[in-house]
């Protein structure tokens, strides 16, 4: 689909389209250097979550602090999170 609108939009296609699968060892590797620093942690469940109170300045893009963040505002609160 995406080629299909690049044609249709009359847009270059992409030099270059990477594959995640292409590098899972790496994402791996990442994820644990994030939790072995404190920047993310795992879940009982196994899933991995970025710690945001570690960011200083999350949400500064959305220009919103976190305290002021709803939870379940967008998404379905997660029980094994630690800010959900």
């Amino acid at each position: 689909a995406m080629h299909e609108d690049e044609r249709a939009l009359n847009v270059l296609p992409p030099s270059q389209e990477p594959r995640a699968t292409g590098h899972m060892q790496a994402i791996i590797d990442m994820v644990e250097v994030l939790i072995d620093k404190g920047f993310a942690y795992a879940a009982d469940n196994g899933d991995v979550y970025y710690r945001v109170d570690k960011f200083e300045n999350y949400g500064a893009l959305t220009n919103r602090k976190l305290e002021d963040m709803r939870a379940g505002a967008r998404i379905e609160i997660g029980d094994s999170k630690e800010n959900p």
